[in-house]
């Protein structure tokens, strides 16, 4: 008899089939659980209901089972038999009763003392339509010894490779996947010990990449599409609605997965640093996540017109629309957030310490312009893409062969085993930091800017018109024009609804992920990367270039000599007493003056500047 039982049903008290569990095998479990139809039969494949029955509820004055109808209560569970206490002990004795309606779905936990302490976990099916699903583990002390406290989570799993929902508006459109980067990075911030939690979010994520792998991949392999991913209007085109005859092919998307293939890179080793115990082989995910972080860095860095998107007349990265009846590919020439994501993916990893396989050493010895050894590099590059830059971590003998690949993608440091991975090869680091710090550009007085100034004049995208029809074979000599042009305030597009606004305005979180990510830059290739910065006559360090953009966005929230916030716009009553220490949280702002824009109350994300005034003056 089990020492603690807990168990979880669907139905009310006293309504419910336990589980009794015992150690022998039933081989007939899988073959007879056909005698609990109703009306029950008198045989069922290799059965004999009536002494199965009997034998398996221990009674024996039980009616023998007929073929006839018995009543049934529709749309509830039904049983041929109902658990009931028998204060003397021994087998349930009462009689058959298909009036009751039993539920059955239910699951528990047994854990039993003695000589060979276990637990088992169980659950059985609505109406036992299939057989209890068990699994028994050994357990390692004694629970009759002494009290013990038992935590009991109960976790929903698909079985199969998922997507994670998207927004509010349309839960199948695709948000960006950072869950890899945000899962570590609220273990690193809550201290770096809850490793199942951390161990949880990998076996999830897991599957979460493997669909974004087999779904979102375009025809060039290791490059990405994902539709709006959370950047609503950025582009000239609806990205989640391409014109038709086109298929798109996204900066953003291939940035985002190799930011994800880096993170469950970092979050791997950190479990094998700390010896965690895994139902997966860890080592083996890793080799493969940072092959894929290669492969992607690769593809991603071809010019346009070789499959990747890379724009060398811009020197910028480019989303690329793909002609389907010409397969010509054709770039979508705008400087936004888009292009300067490809720096997010980038990160220093330390695999010191930690046993490593050859395979993983191959990859780690790679000669790769994205697997780095001691940098040399006279000027710094890096906007948005830098986020990828994690915290320094411990790998394997196995992931060191694959940093030994040939690629730009790493660089050896002077450490021993520490390599920064960078999706983006220094040297157009250096052309996308330009821009970034450009007050012509992406550089306001109030952050960085979700497009770049330089789109006050209409940028326009003239196509040929691939409509699907036969009637009228003269369509396709007919061009479309689509346009795109810089509003630093509210959208004046209905794009995606027109309510929210990615062509000019400041965005908090954009900006905080992109400081997050300068910053781990800095910390990974030091003070010899300067940049050229507009409040300075010299060249200036990469940390001090972040904390003059933390200024300026904690610049709108606070208040002139007038009492005035930029955040409140033309709003006078914010000045007067009891208004003047009322802050909004708005959604996104104006990229000229300051002013709040969008919803108010936008804490999700706007309150992120509490993080930023901590980076301003920590």
């Amino acid at each position: 008899m089990a020492a603690t039982s807990v168990m979880l049903w669907d139905g009310p008290e006293g309504e419910i089939m336990p589980y009794d569990h015992v150690p022998e095998a039933d081989w007939s479990v899988n073959v007879c659980y056909c005698c609990f139809q109703t009306p029950i039969p008198a045989t069922c494949t290799y059965c004999n209901c009536t002494a199965y029955l009997a034998e398996k509820f221990g009674n024996d004055s039980i009616v023998a089972p007929t073929t006839e109808a018995a009543p049934v209560v529709h749309n509830k569970t039904s049983s041929p038999y109902q658990e009931v206490e028998n204060p003397a002990g021994g087998a349930v004795t009462s009689l058959i009763d298909l009036s009751t309606q039993p539920a059955r779905a239910s699951c528990g936990i047994e854990i039993f003392a003695g000589d060979d302490p276990h637990v088992v976990t169980w659950c059985r099916d609505f109406n036992d339509t299939l057989p209890p699903q068990m699994v028994e583990d050994v357990l390692n002390f004694d629970p009759s010894a002494d009290f013990h406290t038992y935590k009991i989570a109960i976790d929903f799993e698909a079985d199969e490779v998922v997507n994670l929902p998207g927004c509010e508006f349309n839960f199948d459109d695709n948000n960006p996947p950072i869950h890899a980067w945000t899962s570590l990075k609220v273990f690193q911030m809550t201290g770096g010990t809850d490793l199942n939690f951390l161990f949880n979010s990998f076996c999830k994520l897991h599957k979460n990449y493997n669909w974004w792998m087999t779904n979102l991949q375009c025809r060039d392999r290791y490059i990405f599409h994902g539709g709006f991913l959370g950047l609503d209007n950025i582009s000239v085109v609806d990205r989640g609605c391409p014109p038709e005859g086109y298929t798109i092919k996204q900066a953003d998307a291939t940035t985002w997965m190799a930011l994800f293939a880096i993170s469950m890179v970092q979050i791997g080793i950190e479990l094998i640093r700390h010896n965690f115990p895994s139902a997966v082989d860890i080592q083996k995910d890793l080799v493969r996540y940072l092959k894929d972080f290669l492969c992607i860095s690769n593809q991603l860095n071809k010019d346009i017109d070789n499959g990747g998107m890379w724009n060398p007349e811009m020197t910028f990265y480019n989303d690329v629309l793909v002609d389907q009846l010409t397969e010509q590919n054709i770039p979508i020439q705008v400087r936004s957030l888009v292009g300067l994501l490809p720096l997010v993916a980038c990160g220093t990893v330390n695999f010191s310490g930690i046993r490593c396989t050859e395979e993983l050493k191959q990859v780690l010895q790679t000669d790769s312009i994205h697997v780095c050894g001691v940098i040399i590099v006279i000027s710094i590059v890096g906007l948005l893409p830098l986020v990828a830059c994690g915290t320094v971590i411990r790998c394997t003998e196995e992931l060191k062969q694959v940093l030994r690949t040939d690629s730009i993608h790493i660089m050896k440091q002077s450490e021993e085993d520490t390599y920064f991975l960078t999706c983006v090869p220094p040297e157009r680091i250096t052309n996308l930091l330009q821009v970034l710090f450009d007050e012509e550009e992406f550089l306001s007085n109030f952050g960085i800017r979700s497009l770049s100034k330089i789109h006050s004049k209409d940028y326009i995208l003239t196509l040929p018109v691939r409509k699907n029809t036969t009637e009228n074979p003269e369509t396709f000599s007919l061009t479309e024009n689509f346009t795109l042009h810089y509003a630093p305030g509210e959208a004046d597009s209905e794009m995606m609804g027109g309510n929210s606004n990615w062509r000019g305005p400041i965005w908090i979180c954009a900006n905080y992920i992109l400081l997050d990510a300068l910053e781990k830059i800095y910390s990974g290739l030091g003070s010899r990367l300067t940049i050229q910065h507009p409040a300075h006559q010299s060249r200036i360090s990469l940390d001090l270039a972040v904390k003059d953009v933390c200024k300026r966005l904690v610049s709108m929230f606070l208040p002139d000599s007038t009492g005035a916030r930029p955040l409140h716009g033309d709003y006078k009553q914010f000045t007067e007493d009891l208004w003047k220490d009322l802050i909004l949280y708005y959604e996104y702002f104006h990229a000229d003056s300051g002013r709040g824009c969008g919803a108010s109350h936008q804490t999700g994300w706007t309150a992120l500047i509490t993080e930023i005034l901590y980076k301003l003056y920590s």
